[in-house]
């Protein structure tokens, strides 16, 4: 959801701010975010600074359930 309201390309600091993300701490946020990372999830955005996360190409799992219905 963040990553296609910001052309593809989303911060680790918009991914903290969204409603879903804001209360969980930063160690647990990270660790989620390398996790992701890790199981090509998310990759880290090309010719970028650190912090900044793209879709991998050709993944395109659908949105759970209970994420769709607040879409």
């Amino acid at each position: 959801m963040v990553i296609a309201a910001n052309g593809g390309v989303a911060r680790s600091e918009d991914i903290k701010n969204h409603e879903l993300t804001r209360n969980i701490t930063q160690p647990t946020f990270h660790r989620s975010l390398k996790g992701l990372v890790s199981q090509g999830l998310l990759s880290h955005a090309p010719k970028t600074k650190a912090g900044s996360y793209i879709s991998p190409e050709g993944v395109r799992a659908p949105m759970p359930a209970e994420l769709s219905a607040i879409v």
